[in-house]
């Protein structure tokens, strides 16, 4: 009886250690399997859009308004008035009403209607301007094919450019011109005439 007591302590001994070892075995643990990061699609998701932007109405393309001194159309009236008055044109026309101590007329392809005015000193200064007037007691024009026209006599004419043309129904007290085929002509007479280039007549 005893030597079987002794035989099941021992069993429940060795049993003992044999639980003990198996628990300083290392149990495998389970494989844990880790798949690499998905490559990246080739066809890109569309994010969600941000909030837009409220789109900026395009504003409507203003053509720059040409000034009455600048541009002038057709049929425009400027009346003189204390100051000097300037008048920018280019292939339009204006009338010009009052008497004027000074004008000046600049452009291109301009016609200035100044059958109405009266113009103490009159400066022209650009290409194919033609003004008629009531009367201009002094007239400088600089430019190419500009054609000027006064209903009374004329102190002073000078002329530099080529191809004007200047005109009186009076006389036309003095010339001075400086360039090639310019026309000076006056009912009346012309007196003291300067010139300088070629083709100039005065009559």
């Amino acid at each position: 009886m005893n030597g079987s007591r002794r035989s099941l302590s021992s069993l429940t001994t060795v049993a003992a250690v044999a639980i003990v070892l198996c628990g300083c075995v290392a149990l495998p643990q389970p494989v844990e399997t880790r798949l690499p990061p998905a490559a990246p699609d080739a066809t890109p998701t569309a994010a969600s859009p941000a909030t837009p932007f409220p789109a900026a109405s395009p504003s409507p393309f203003v053509s720059p308004s040409a000034s009455a001194s600048s541009s002038a159309p057709v049929g425009d009236v400027i009346a003189c008035g204390d100051g000097p008055v300037a008048l920018n044109g280019e292939e339009s026309t204006v009338r010009l009403e009052g008497t004027c101590d000074s004008v000046t007329v600049s452009g291109s392809a301009f016609t200035v209607d100044a059958t109405a005015a009266t113009i103490r000193t009159l400066d022209i200064q650009g290409d194919r301007i033609r003004l008629d007037a009531a009367a201009a007691d002094t007239i400088t024009l600089q430019g190419n094919d500009g054609v000027v026209s006064v209903a009374q006599s004329v102190t002073s004419v000078t002329l530099r450019g080529d191809r004007s043309t200047v005109s009186s129904t009076g006389d036309i007290a003095a010339v001075e011109i400086h360039g090639q085929d310019n026309t000076i002509r006056a009912d009346g007479s012309v007196q003291n005439v300067t010139l300088e280039g070629r083709g100039n007549t005065v009559s």
